[in-house]
């Protein structure tokens, strides 16, 4: 079990003290027409409702550019994960993964 309850499941969608989340791996956003070209992110949050889990999606590629080898990789998985699950859950990165540490 990680921190603030969330589980791990291997059937499916997580399951944290907001509900259920749902996880993948993309390798490039959709940024669309209306992308004013300030960015790109390297994960997205939607918040789910009582139908749906909440679906937090990493972009393979941004990440990647970013990093020099497997272990920078790692820690900005890592960096990345604690700061979406802390959104959603409503509380700092650090209490997600005590390593983490705001570049």
């Amino acid at each position: 079990m990680l921190r603030h309850g969330l589980k791990r499941d291997e059937r499916g969608p997580a399951v944290c003290g907001c509900g259920r989340v749902g996880y993948a791996v993309e390798d490039v956003p959709d940024l669309g027409p209306a992308w004013d070209g300030d960015g790109v992110p390297l994960a997205a949050l939607v918040r789910g409702d009582k139908q749906k889990p909440s679906r937090l999606v990493l972009f393979r590629r941004p990440i990647e550019l970013r990093v020099r080898d497997r272990y920078e990789l790692r820690a900005a998985v890592l960096t990345v994960l604690a700061e979406q699950l802390g959104d959603l859950l409503g509380v700092p990165a650090s209490e997600i993964h005590p390593g983490y540490a705001a570049d």
